[in-house]
């Protein structure tokens, strides 16, 4: 039964160790190519207010009121060239200059020309740094994303009128049609 036992947690490991993408360091120096060439597109899996709100019984079983499941929930970021387009939830506060029944809860831009655009590598952490400020219909974003060697990212969002978020995801490959 102990050999059951050992081969069933050997069986465990090995099939929670999956093979993920990673970048691999000499693709890292080509990585700002492909931002300002062909683009990327981050999708987001959670989103993170950081503000404690709530959610009156509304949430999915798993979710708390600072950790979101977006599982069902379409959303993106592209960045490309001088060009972004965005359309994320939004979970948190706004400030009184919003309007009543307002239809723009999202956070949403389509073909926004970035300003103050950085990229950056941070050699000490091995991890991609962009950030840019992006003005939707009714807000102006600064938007932060570190990108991870396994294509994981982390997007911070900040606006005057709404309270931070942050949303965990990753880079794809397919593109979301707009």
């Amino acid at each position: 039964m102990k050999k059951i036992g050992l081969l069933f947690t050997a069986l465990l490991m090995l099939s929670c160790s999956a093979s993920k993408e990673v970048i691999k360091g000499d693709e890292w120096s080509g990585f700002e190519e492909l931002v300002t060439d062909q683009g990327i597109e981050f999708r987001a899996e959670w989103a993170k207010p950081q503000q404690q709100i709530n959610m009156g019984g509304l949430t999915r079983v798993g979710d708390s009121p600072n950790r979101i499941n977006l599982l069902g929930n379409p959303n993106f970021v592209q960045v490309s060239g001088n060009k972004v387009s965005g359309q994320l939830p939004f979970f948190g506060s706004q400030s009184f200059n919003v309007q009543f029944n307002s239809l723009d809860q999202n956070i949403a831009f389509e073909d926004a020309t970035p300003q103050n655009m950085r990229m950056k590598f941070n050699e000490r952490k091995n991890q991609y740094e962009i950030s840019f400020n992006v003005t939707g219909q009714s807000n102006t974003y600064t938007m932060h994303m570190t990108v991870f060697p396994n294509k994981s990212a982390i997007l911070r969002v900040n606006s005057a009128n709404r309270s931070t978020i942050s949303y965990e995801g990753k880079l794809v490959e397919e593109r979301t049609e707009i």
